[in-house]
């Protein structure tokens, strides 16, 4: 039960934090906030990276602003909205003091799934005209 609950608090405290920061106007750097260095890929190359704008998609989903989280980082919603029903539905069993069984084949395939997806996302993002 542990592992479960550990998830939930996992949730909780980058919830917290995401709602606790202002989302950067610009659609990233929201994580200097937290001390961290600029991205390299910004600073080396002026492109973003596959996570530029996580960090600010994080803080526009607690917000409900989903326009924003998306247009942030594409990703972001998916991840936090992943984290979020994880979260929840593993609290749950906590709370019930119910193991929650998942499926791992078909779990192995879903993030399959969405690594290919966010590297072709990332290709796309770093190499884009736009990016």
């Amino acid at each position: 039960m542990l592992p479960q609950l550990l998830i939930t608090i996992v949730w909780l405290v980058i919830s917290g934090i995401a709602l606790w920061l202002d989302p950067s106007p610009r659609g990233h750097g929201t994580h200097m906030q937290l001390g961290f260095a600029p991205c390299p890929s910004v600073a080396l190359f002026g492109r973003l990276c596959p996570g530029c704008g996580m960090t600010t998609s994080f803080a526009h989903m607690v917000r409900l602003q989903f326009g924003d989280a998306f247009q942030a980082n594409a990703f972001g919603p998916v991840l936090y909205g992943g984290l979020t029903l994880m979260g929840v539905i593993m609290g749950w069993g906590s709370i019930r003091r119910r193991q929650v069984m998942v499926n791992g084949q078909r779990l192995e395939g879903l993030l399959l799934v969405v690594l290919l997806s966010f590297m072709a996302y990332a290709a796309y993002r770093f190499f884009s005209p736009t990016g």
